[in-house]
């Protein structure tokens, strides 16, 4: 039988012990260490307090410097600190996209894209189809045709293919001069977009596009593509040119006007050898859709001070210069095209590719006194619930962002696009002789070459400065890599080139880079073997 432990052990297991002596080291490192957690929460924590307190609602672009009030005492207590936070934090915090961005997915997660509640807000609304004409194209696909102004009418009108009146030709390479109708509509473009009269050929679907709800998404906003308001995906590159949120971007006005004297001269001798040139711009979804830049991704940049995008610091000297240039966000706006790109889609839809090749045409057969060349005529629009076939498709970036596999539970649902538009084309001049050009630019270029192949002649292609496709002799070479002669054979058989960039790609233009690399190799043969 076990005993009870007695009274006596128990105060004996409980008595004090000497309390042992702790060195003045460990204190001091104690301390040490306590100092800088604080300090290290409190440099974390501190910029992501104020940060919530007084984030701004967006960010905008500024060609001004930003400003930033010191933090002393009386500026933190007047509040003039917390009201310039943004600009400080941008500028002198480290690492400060990483720990905002942190901090809205640990706040947001990853829940449906605005959630249930926003999933009607996220999908475009229904087109009225009850007055349109149901038809079927060469594919088998029901498609709906939207009816416009038929090619014979719009010639005996004096109409361009697109029913606005026709501008001038770049007889001189400059801009045309504008008629006053043609003013008085650029100052009122938001009028002309929703203009059934004037603008019959585009109004129904602008005005379904404008009608559409601008929602900010408020749960998973992509990985590597972004996801913007209304569901409409970007790659950030296009909005940090857009803004002015890299370096990378950066460009001086003296650098592209050395660019387009050089493409001055290029442009020259290739007329001097028979061959038209015309250099084109093709437009960012980010200038063109800005409405639908994610505030959330505002929030977490800063403009760089003074900065200028190379578009602005490109289109006075293009006026000034006797470089045939088309422009693709002004020809949008001279034809009434306000849908321009796919929710799904990074480039141009069909319909915006095929109003700027239709420019790029006409001035490449003023410039050669009028050379009978095909071109084509829109008459009417497709719609489609799929993307339709041919150069860049609509949803490429959607199938970017289906690749992974956390987000394809509400992509399908909320980010599709309801309908994919198309031109119903018409060949102009089809009795005139196939022409063959020389593409170079980049990705934008495949819609171009699908259209040029398909109804206007054959084509070469040099892929930014790399692969060459040769449609015509099929031998040629890159002459950046090969060597610079190989131009000879590149341009045999040719009878217009057109450079392509888009908006984003400008600023390196002036940077020795890029497409810069390919001109100046084209400018440097063509100096060797000068047409006087």
């Amino acid at each position: 039988m076990n005993e009870e432990p007695s009274i006596q052990t128990t105060q004996e297991s409980t008595a004090p012990e000497k309390p042992a002596t702790v060195s003045k080291t460990a204190v001091v490192k104690f301390v040490t260490m306590l100092v800088f957690v604080m300090l290290f929460v409190e440099a974390i924590c501190f910029p992501l307090l104020m940060l919530a307190i007084d984030g701004p609602d967006q960010t905008v672009m500024s060609e001004t410097s930003v400003e930033v009030v010191p933090l002393t005492p009386e500026n933190y207590w007047s509040g003039e600190f917390a009201s310039s936070f943004d600009g400080w934090f941008s500028l002198r915090y480290p690492l400060r996209s990483d720990i905002v961005g942190t901090y809205r997915l640990m706040s947001i997660g990853y829940d449906s894209l605005g959630g249930n509640a926003q999933a009607d807000d996220m999908n475009q609304p229904d087109l009225d189809t009850s007055n349109l004409e149901i038809e079927t194209d060469d594919s088998g696909g029901a498609v709906i045709i939207i009816p416009g102004r038929s090619t014979e009418t719009a010639l005996e009108t004096g109409m361009s293919e697109s029913g606005v009146e026709t501008m001038p030709s770049h007889e001189s390479g400059q801009t045309p001069v504008e008629t006053e109708k043609q003013t008085e509509r650029e100052t009122t473009l938001e009028e002309f977009y929703v203009d059934y009269v004037n603008n019959y050929l585009y109004a129904q679907i602008n005005s379904w596009q404008l009608s559409q709800k601008i929602t900010e998404p408020t749960g998973y906003k992509g990985s590597g593509v972004l996801i913007g308001k209304s569901g409409y995906l970007y790659e950030p590159a296009y909005i940090d040119e857009y803004l002015g949120y890299s370096s990378t971007y950066v460009t001086t006005a003296a650098g592209l006007q050395n660019t387009v004297n050089m493409l001055e001269y290029i442009q020259d001798q290739l007329n001097k050898r028979g061959i038209g040139f015309v250099f084109c711009m093709s437009s960012s979804k980010a200038s063109q859709y800005a409405d639908y830049i994610p505030d959330w991704y505002k929030n977490q940049h800063t403009p760089i001070q003074g900065y200028v995008r190379a578009y602005d610091y490109l289109m006075p000297i293009l006026e000034k210069s006797n470089l045939n240039f088309v422009d693709a966000k002004t020809q949008y706006e001279r034809v009434g095209l306000a849908v321009t790109y796919a929710k799904t889609g990074i480039h141009w839809n069909k319909l915006a590719t095929s109003e700027t090749l239709i420019q790029c045409i006409k001035q490449l057969s003023a410039q050669m006194d009028n050379r009978p060349t095909r071109n084509l005529a829109i008459d009417a629009l497709k719609l489609s619930s799929t993307p339709f076939p041919g150069g860049n498709p609509d949803d490429d970036i959607f199938n970017i962002m289906w690749s992974k596999q956390e987000s394809q539970a509400f992509l399908s649902q909320q980010i599709r696009d309801k309908y994919y538009f198309a031109p119903k084309v018409e060949v102009l001049n089809s009795d005139a002789p196939k022409r063959n050009v020389l593409f170079q630019g980049g990705s934008f270029v495949h819609s171009l070459v699908y259209y040029w192949r398909n109804y206007i002649g054959e084509c070469k292609q040099i892929y930014y400065n790399g692969t060459v496709s040769d449609y015509v002799n099929g031998t040629a070479k890159n002459p950046l890599t090969d060597g610079n002669e190989y131009w000879e054979d590149m341009l045999t058989n040719i009878d217009y080139v057109l450079f392509e960039a888009t908006e984003q790609q400008l600023a390196y233009l002036g940077n020795n880079t890029g497409h810069w690399l390919m001109y100046n190799s084209l400018y440097e043969y063509l100096k060797n073997h000068e047409i006087k």
